[in-house]
């Protein structure tokens, strides 16, 4: 179906006011531009992104030819919502001397397992700095990528995109995971530490989410539009910042669409958003979307 109204085929939404700002306001109406839709025209899997995946792929070949690193790279993990077409903004590089004004994308790199990493997480993360330095050397020595460092990530520059490199390393948060999937902890018990809770959440948790949403999204392409036009309508409500939320909510009515069909837009699918939102048992039923 048609993603985008045109002046030849204007949406009805966008008739009826044309109608009734000519009917009513016939000085303003030749001056008026109006674009919308049931609940807003949007596309499926925007060209930007597309052309972030050709170059995403570019970078990650870069990195893994690197040849001046003490451990071979295991993988190298997209972690922005763009690289599962459901960002509704881009965030804006810092400047470069080049003037070039590029989006911004976080990326996290993870090593195979080795012994060489120090138990204490403070000095696995001096190692992880020590890393993103030779890398940065490398990068700009033998290929020619222009990249700014500083002690937590490293900034790759790209004709078009950043990405921002962090480094994952599984046993400087081991502690904190076992904390969190830990189901028989007693009440009462300390909290797990917050700088290591954000930091199991940014390197592990949400690379996976990500790849997961991406490759449903790839099967079912109308999942990301739904998840832009429910993170918008959020948004209108003043609830904007719960995009995590919005992705597994809309996700879960793609994945376990009972008792209706799989969504096949992103209008129906945000309608069944809406739907699962205001009848699900939030009070006596956690929620789980399940994408496995």
């Amino acid at each position: 179906g048609r993603q985008a109204e045109s002046k030849r085929q204007p949406a009805v939404v966008t008739q009826i006011v044309q109608h009734l700002l000519r009917r009513h306001f016939k000085d303003m109406a030749p001056e008026c531009s109006v674009v919308a839709g049931p609940v807003g025209f949007v596309s499926n899997l925007k060209e930007e992104d597309r052309r972030l995946w050709i170059s995403f792929e570019a970078f990650r070949a870069h990195l893994c030819q690197l040849s001046s690193l003490p451990l071979t790279i295991k993988d190298v993990h997209p972690v922005d919502p763009a690289f599962s077409y459901t960002a509704i903004s881009s965030i804006i590089a810092p400047a470069t001397a080049d003037g070039v004004s590029r989006s911004l994308h976080k990326v996290v790199v993870e090593f195979e397992s080795s012994g060489r990493w120090p138990e204490n997480p403070e000095a696995a993360r001096k190692v992880a700095g020590a890393m993103l330095l030779q890398m940065k050397e490398e990068l700009q020595s033998d290929l020619g990528i222009d990249a700014d460092i500083t002690e937590t990530f490293l900034d790759v520059h790209y004709p078009e995109f950043t990405f921002r490199v962090q480094i994952f390393h599984e046993m400087e948060l081991v502690q904190v995971a076992h904390r969190v999937t830990n189901f028989q902890a007693q009440p009462g018990a300390a909290p797990p530490d917050p700088h290591g809770l954000d930091r199991l959440r940014s390197l592990w948790w949400r690379p996976r989410v990500r790849a997961a949403l991406h490759a449903q999204v790839l099967q079912q392409p109308a999942l990301a539009g739904a998840v832009r036009l429910f993170q918008r309508w959020l948004a209108s409500h003043m609830l904007a910042g719960y995009d995590e939320f919005a992705e597994h909510l809309v996700a879960a009515v793609f994945l376990q669409p009972s008792p209706f069909e799989i969504p096949t837009s992103p209008q129906v699918g945000f309608c069944r958003a809406c739907w699962f939102l205001d009848t699900y048992d939030w009070e006596h039923e956690p929620f789980i979307a399940d994408f496995d």
